[in-house]
């Protein structure tokens, strides 16, 4: 099943991006899975922001919804990837949320995704971070926003690197963004008025040598962060992984 179409937007330096578009259908596993996914770890979400802002139960399942919907897309694209390039044999996609055991009460030894070589069991670790462009177009997102890297914190401490780095972004349709609330989110999605992208993606490398810190208005957590357009777009991001993970001690033996 095809779960994206790619759309190519020319920005404001006349460069042209490719992003993935997510195809979303309410109705469907993925959306699904999400919705529950999200009611189970809302359940044990804390009640503040890492901004210190409260949060009730209901703005707790709406972020969590936001989060796991990304994911699970993310691990589509991921899919889709290795089916294109001939290497469903010998790798799969692993995603931390279909395999935990733990029924979401615990940050242990979580992450996000995995590319595992099915052989030797090594793999590659892969980091989503979803944003919403509510007030802007998805052209201005790529143009303005950054790759999300880790982060340090008071609650928290230092995060390590990734392999790579997927950003995904949401764009409110134009006649919604005025009365966009964060709570209504799962209902916008349902209903066609807020898309998924695949924006683009970067690699560890790039982390190391384009990146630069940024709050993201949020007390006392410090993000490393690399802009979206410096990165590589959902094309491009393809051949950049698929590179890596063949070319390393990875390497495909026939």
């Amino acid at each position: 099943m095809i779960h994206f179409v790619y759309l190519k937007f020319q920005l404001i330096n006349n460069q042209f991006w490719q992003a993935a578009k997510a195809i979303i259908n309410p109705r469907g596993p993925l959306f699904e899975l999400a919705r529950e996914q999200a009611k189970m770890k809302s359940k044990f979400t804390m009640s503040s922001s890492q901004s210190g802002i409260p949060r009730n139960d209901e703005t707790k399942y709406q972020r969590q919804f936001m989060g796991s919907l990304a994911e699970i897309y993310v691990e589509a694209y991921l899919n889709e990837l290795l089916t294109e390039r001939n290497l469903k044999n010998h790798f799969l996609v692993q995603r931390y949320d279909n395999v935990r055991t733990d029924g979401f009460k615990s940050a242990i030894n979580e992450y996000d995704l995995k590319i595992v070589n099915k052989k030797t069991r090594q793999d590659f670790t892969i980091e989503s971070r979803s944003s919403i462009a509510y007030n802007r177009s998805i052209i201005k997102a790529i143009e303005q926003f950054d790759i999300i890297g880790p982060y340090s914190s008071t609650a928290k401490g230092n995060e390590k690197y990734n392999d790579f780095y997927i950003r995904p972004l949401y764009e409110v349709a134009r006649k919604e963004q005025a009365n966009y609330k964060a709570n209504n989110f799962e209902k916008l999605v349902s209903s066609g008025a807020i898309n998924l992208y695949i924006a683009g993606g970067c690699l560890k490398k790039d982390m190391l040598e384009k990146s630069y810190q940024k709050s993201m208005s949020q007390n006392n957590t410090l993000y490393t962060v690399v802009k979206i357009i410096k990165g590589y777009d959902a094309i491009k991001f393809k051949t950049e992984l698929t590179n890596k993970i063949i070319k390393e001690k990875y390497l495909l033996r026939h």
